[in-house]
């Protein structure tokens, strides 16, 4: 139960939900306000008090546009595609998921299942195409998309797990084709006692970890159906599609909508920007596209205690995670000036929440940490910098950018090397689904894309009772003792936090 009173941030609320409540707000109430003050003031009381003084201009409305040839694509996928170009970067946008499910599969139901994903979801059918010299989006007809699903026999597989880690790890590095596509396909490989390991790939220029909760909880659903034998896929149809998004992001372009955020922006990041990276134990040698992987796994006793850090200093888990990183740097490097890149939702509108697309976005955090800090003192500071970089987070990093024009080292990305990301949870893929006849875990992987030197993936379980943060260094840069060694780190640090070091 919820009271008017309650801290939205104790509720187990983070960014991604502030978000919807902003856009939510916006549209129901008219109200204009910003990520700062769910932050400031984080209870129904105070914010319906907000709302009370302010209206908001008039926003231009998010509409389904005309249909044409071909449409404009985003900023992100500019960029996503020109990487995808080169050889390293062929594959370097492909995303994954792979989940067990144990028990009878009705495969015609699931094949099912995934045509009419594509049929409901733009994005999966999309290709990308140059027109009039220019990258543009081209969608597909439903069908004119070949079958989504395949199906493979491993009943004869002799259960070494390094055999399968290898067979998935191929078939998620095999590039996909941006100006043919499919760019959405799924394997089921058939083991035996009843026992599948359904493979999911999505290249991350039409989708992204929303979109793959997003899938997954639909997939699930619209089997369900098609196994009863319903003859209609029971899902709301959706009123707007990822081209009307970048339409609707380049008329708010358009008009100087942004024009704050880009000041705010300029601003912080003109000045001296240092460049912040862990050491790499074999810096000359030549960076893979994979990383290797350690799960720093937090238990619910101290995600609590980080959790009531955060609503003591005003922030949310995420600034606390941020904060530990922040002093891991510094207590690696001895510098206070601190730079790392995060991703953040573009699901900036209640018609957008159910959509599969690349709807994110780059923010970088400018932050500090020094010998003398205090936890405390960390968290509050750190916490501003997380809040302020959301309150302008409508200014696009592409266009940063070209604003910025910095030179980033051979073979690395610009501005930042360590990225921080909250990656959504699975939704409804885990345990035992009543309606689907299926018990459903995913299987983790030792491997993953690994787009910077160094990436911490936060993911918190269904519950929010505890998080898992996953350490991605670059294989061919750092060694497992190197990753094994930073992960013990992070978690004393997180230790330190939860106790309210000095």
């Amino acid at each position: 139960e919820v009271g008017v009173d309650q801290s939205f941030f104790d509720l187990g609320g983070h960014s991604l939900k502030a978000i919807q409540i902003v856009s939510r707000v916006t549209r129901d109430r008219g109200a204009d306000i910003g990520i700062g003050d769910v932050f400031e003031r984080g209870s129904i009381r105070r914010l319906a008090q907000l709302i009370d003084a302010r209206s908001t201009a008039g926003s231009p409305p998010l509409v389904a546009q005309p249909t044409q040839e071909h449409y404009d694509t985003s900023p992100t996928q500019r960029r996503m595609w020109l990487a995808s170009r080169t050889p390293e970067g062929s594959a370097a946008y492909n995303m994954a998921g792979t989940f067990w499910l144990d028990g009878a599969v009705d495969v015609a139901a699931l094949a099912r299942a995934f045509r009419a994903l594509v049929e409901r979801h733009e994005a999966l059918r999309t290709v990308f195409v140059i027109a009039g010299g220019t990258l543009r989006q081209q969608v597909r007809s439903a069908a004119a998309v070949g079958e989504v699903l395949h199906e493979t026999d491993w009943t004869s597989d002799p259960g070494d797990s390094s055999t399968l880690d290898a067979a998935i790890q191929e078939r998620i590095s095999t590039p996909f084709d941006l100006a043919r596509g499919p760019l959405f396909d799924a394997e089921l490989l058939r083991f035996a006692d009843r026992r599948s390991l359904l493979l999911v790939r999505l290249h991350h220029i039409v989708g992204d970890a929303g979109s793959i909760a997003i899938l997954s909880r639909e997939v699930l659903t619209l089997y369900a159906a098609f196994r009863r034998g319903d003859a209609v896929a029971p899902l709301p149809p959706l009123e707007v599609q990822y081209r009307d998004f970048v339409a609707w992001q380049n008329t708010l372009a358009a008009d100087g909508t942004r024009d704050g955020s880009r000041r705010y922006w300029l601003d912080r990041l003109s000045a001296g920007m240092p460049r912040t990276a862990f050491t790499a134990d074999m810096p000359d040698a030549a960076a893979s596209a994979l990383g290797l992987v350690a799960a720093c796994d937090v238990d619910e006793a101290l995600t609590a205690r980080l959790r009531a850090l955060a609503s003591r200093r005003g922030t949310t888990l995420f600034g606390v995670i941020v904060s530990a990183v922040y002093a891991l740097l510094y207590r690696y490097s001895q510098r206070e000036d601190l730079v790392i890149g995060t991703t953040v939702s573009r699901r900036d509108h209640p018609l957008l929440e159910h959509q599969v697309g690349c709807y994110i976005d780059t923010l970088v955090l400018r932050g500090q940490a020094a010998g003398r800090d205090t936890a405390a003192q960390l968290v509050e500071r750190t916490g501003r910098v997380c809040t302020d970089a959301l309150a302008h987070r409508d200014y696009p990093f592409e266009s940063l950018l070209e604003d910025l024009h910095p030179v980033a080292p051979e073979g690395k990305t610009p501005l930042f090397d360590v990225l921080v990301d909250y990656v959504p949870g699975p939704g409804a893929i885990g345990g035992t689904d009543q309606h689907t006849g299926l018990t459903i875990s995913e299987r983790p992987r030792t491997a993953e894309a690994a787009h910077y030197d160094t990436m911490f993936l936060v993911t918190e379980s269904d519950s929010g009772a505890t998080l898992s943060i996953q350490l991605v260094f670059k294989a061919g840069l750092f060694t497992a003792d190197t990753i094994e060694l930073a992960r013990t780190r992070l978690l004393t640090i997180l230790r330190w936090l939860a106790d309210d070091g000095d």
